[in-house]
């Protein structure tokens, strides 16, 4: 390869590790703008805002709604196919649809991740999931304890929510209470105590 060869594959290191230290930074001010879960859309600004589409948002606001009558991902699902209603779905960007909401009906994976996903709560994240490429190309992924986890919250935090749901969210602790108290105590309990007894 040579000493030329040597220095041109250096440099390409250090051209990918300043491109990456650029994106982490710009991750970390808040302001890198990443692909976003149905229901939230960028405005001209670059800010985050509610979809503009009237039955995405009603959508989303329905499964949010269900799940607090239920406590259930499950019985999400099972409501949403007992109205016949679907669920909106955005296209990869890349595609010659890049963007466009498509309607599919709902899955249980799709609800969790819904549920979970931080962006509904007014949070910025970036870094959760981690992929690595191996040496013969094959993408592997990494879903939890990745070091460059950054996590910055928006001066409004759960206004994206509220507005996606008519009532407020009570918190996790009363919302898990109440769950035990509808479908008996052993929710309260872990599942070591609860395999003990």
């Amino acid at each position: 390869m040579g000493l030329k060869g040597t220095i041109s594959e250096a440099e390409l290191h250090f051209i990918r590790a300043r491109l990456q230290g650029g994106l982490l930074a710009k991750a970390a001010r808040g302001e890198l703008r990443v692909r976003l879960p149905v229901g939230l859309a960028y405005d001209q600004l670059g800010n985050v805002t509610l979809d503009p589409d009237a039955e995405v948002r009603g959508a989303v606001a329905r499964l949010f709604r269900v799940f607090e009558q239920t406590g259930s991902a499950h019985a999400v699902v099972k409501q949403f196919a007992a109205d016949r209603l679907r669920f909106p779905g955005r296209h990869a960007p890349g595609g010659p649809h890049a963007g466009e909401t498509y309607w599919k009906p709902l899955r249980h994976d799709l609800v969790l991740f819904t549920l979970h996903n931080p962006r509904y709560a007014g949070a910025y994240f970036y870094g959760r999931r981690k992929q690595l490429t191996d040496i013969y190309g094959l993408l592997e992924r990494c879903d939890r304890g990745v070091a460059g986890f950054l996590d910055r919250l928006q001066p409004q935090r759960s206004t994206t929510r509220e507005a996606l749901s008519t009532s407020s969210r009570p918190s996790s602790s009363v919302t898990t209470r109440s769950s035990a108290n509808a479908k008996g105590q052993t929710r309260l309990r872990s599942p070591r105590s609860t395999s003990s007894t």
